[in-house]
């Protein structure tokens, strides 16, 4: 159950701006407002987008992105089953500014969690898994070059870290 005190959202302690510009052009811009009208066309999109806006995370949207505009660091808390994983991918892939460059690395401390998590926010998303949203995790991957929120376990991150840092 989602309890709208337990989920916080905190601006770290500098003013630092985050470096990343989000405005884009050409292309990919493009590719993704292309690929937000299809889902949009998708009857199935618009009942769970309704069930979404009525999740109190839905609530937090605008404060989550804003605030990652203007801060490298944001930390995010709640209790489990809050939206964490969920929501908080899909508030940043929606939005304008932050969406059509954005890449998320998102860690689960289990391989079944990390591919039913990409699962789950693939079917809100009216997709399959391994276009905007995938997995990858020991032995199997589902990405593509379109991938734009990997889930993974934190010993794939590491591995992926150690020998790709940027």
């Amino acid at each position: 159950k989602f309890l709208v005190n337990d989920f916080r959202v905190r601006e770290s302690g500098s003013k630092t701006h985050v470096p990343t510009d989000f405005r884009n052009t050409g292309q990919v811009v493009g590719t993704y407002a292309e690929s937000q009208r299809q889902r949009a066309a998708n009857s199935n999109y618009h009942s769970i987008q309704k069930k979404r806006s009525a999740l109190p995370a839905s609530h937090y949207r605008e404060a989550v992105c804003n605030l990652l505009k203007e801060h490298q660091i944001v930390l995010i808390s709640g209790e489990t089953g809050c939206g964490k994983s969920t929501q908080v991918p899909q508030f940043l892939l929606d939005d304008e500014t932050i969406g059509p460059s954005c890449r998320m690395a998102i860690t689960q401390p289990r391989r079944i969690s990390a591919v039913a998590v990409a699962e789950r926010i693939a079917s809100e998303r009216s997709e399959t898994v391994g276009t905007t949203v995938g997995y990858s995790i020991r032995l199997d991957s589902e990405k593509s070059a379109r991938t734009q929120v990997t889930f993974m376990t934190a010993g794939v991150l590491l591995r992926k870290v150690r020998f790709d840092p940027l």
